[in-house]
């Protein structure tokens, strides 16, 4: 199993943690940045552990005090090795922690940096169906990327689809009202899908409320299995393929 997409470095018991993963048969893991520095604790976790790599990425709600950011030193930074993608970015509209015209432009220079290193992107979306759409449409085809913890509408799952874009399960498909989620992940076709923790985040049913970790995977890849009525193994093998083809410079 694979998970997709974690933010190790907010983990105190970093090593408890990633033993953990590993007694439940995680292979590798993708500790996603959300800032300068987070990358600078994410990019030593990833070089001290062979099963670990990192992105760059300034999160939407970072993007009033990043607004300015030194775009040398983020494509230095997303150069390095073990660097496999730029993310997590966006436009979150849900919470007012950024002016939404410093997140679309946070957002757009990033974009143009992926699209300069030929890096996939990690996308965080939140209540900005819209202008997510408006935006991504001018890179279709230019720019492979993941919808992150896809909790969004139909039309925006659609919408990733037609762009070539992959759609992540996270634990929320675990959760008990999450009906609609389940029955818009009915329509993603199987190589489309890649499944995350997004821990120490959203821990999946029945572990709801308290802290989530890479070693918690299984829950959501039993239930999109159940949710795609196929074996849970095949479910396995389908969304790790699927995340090396997408993360291609991931060590298989």
């Amino acid at each position: 199993m694979i998970d997709s997409h974690v933010h190790l470095e907010s983990f105190e018991n970093l090593d408890e943690i990633i033993l953990n993963a590993t007694s439940n048969n995680v292979e590798k893991m993708l500790t996603v940045s959300t800032s300068f520095d987070d990358f600078e604790k994410n990019i030593v976790i990833a070089h001290n552990n062979d099963q670990v790599y990192t992105t760059m990425g300034i999160h939407p709600e970072y993007a009033d005090k990043y607004v300015g950011f030194d775009e040398d030193a983020f494509i230095k930074n997303a150069k390095k090795n073990k660097v496999v993608a730029i993310g997590e970015i966006g436009l979150d509209y849900y919470y007012d922690s950024a002016k939404k015209e410093n997140q679309i432009m946070v957002f757009t220079k990033q974009l143009e940096i992926a699209l300069a290193l030929n890096l996939p992107i990690i996308i965080h979306s939140r209540d900005a169906d819209d202008d997510m759409i408006r935006i991504l449409s001018k890179y279709k085809g230019k720019i492979k990327g993941v919808m992150h913890c896809f909790s969004s509408g139909f039309d925006l799952a659609q919408f990733a689809l037609e762009i070539g874009f992959y759609v992540s399960a996270s634990g929320i498909i675990t959760f008990k009202k999450s009906f609609a989620l389940r029955d818009i992940f009915k329509t993603i076709p199987l190589d489309r899908l890649l499944i995350e923790t997004d821990a120490p985040y959203l821990a999946p049913h029945p572990f709801r409320g308290k802290q989530n970790e890479p070693a918690l995977i299984p829950y959501t890849l039993k239930c999109l299995a159940e949710i795609k009525e196929i074996d849970v193994k095949d479910m396995e093998n389908i969304t790790t393929k699927n995340f090396y083809d997408l993360f291609s410079g991931v060590q298989k």
